[in-house]
């Protein structure tokens, strides 16, 4: 007789197998199971990528919100990075005063990249929090920046 459970051989489980007799094999009496039908191959991989990158993150709407934000903060500060020097020239800044600022810049956002996550965890500061405080003060630093019509060399 064998098992219905299946075998367990070097950790991997065997398909279960239906219990039969070896008298009812001799007289015909069994029919071999059904065949299972593969799935196309193109189906088996984009489940396995499916469960590699686990995208049952992209069903909760969460994930999606700050998926999304991140995104556009992402973009909005490649933006902001690339058209800073542009910006610079037009107020008259020369070339080696740009790139002071920008490498002042750079430091700066590096230095806060650094800092802000363990201020957070020390104070025990809500990182949503954070993220809105965070957005607020760039924004406000950003738009007064090119409001400005002054420019002291």
């Amino acid at each position: 007789m064998w098992s219905l459970a299946g075998d367990v051989r070097d950790g991997a489980m065997s398909p279960p197998l239906i219990e039969v007799s070896l008298s009812e094999i001799g007289k015909g009496t069994v029919e071999p199971p059904p065949e299972v039908p593969k799935k196309p191959l193109w189906n088996r991989m984009i489940k396995s990528v499916a469960e590699f990158f686990d995208l049952k993150l992209l069903a909760d709407p969460r994930f999606l919100m700050i998926f999304i934000g991140v995104t556009f903060a992402f973009a909005g500060e490649v933006n902001f990075t690339l058209l800073t020097p542009f910006v610079l020239a037009e107020k008259g800044l020369s070339t080696d005063k740009m790139a002071l600022v920008m490498s002042i810049l750079a430091t700066l956002d590096l230095i806060t990249r650094f800092t802000i996550p363990f201020l957070s965890d020390k104070y025990r500061l809500d990182s949503r929090l954070m993220y809105s405080v965070g957005l607020a003060i760039l924004a406000s630093g950003r738009i007064s920046k090119f409001f400005q019509t002054k420019h002291r060399p």
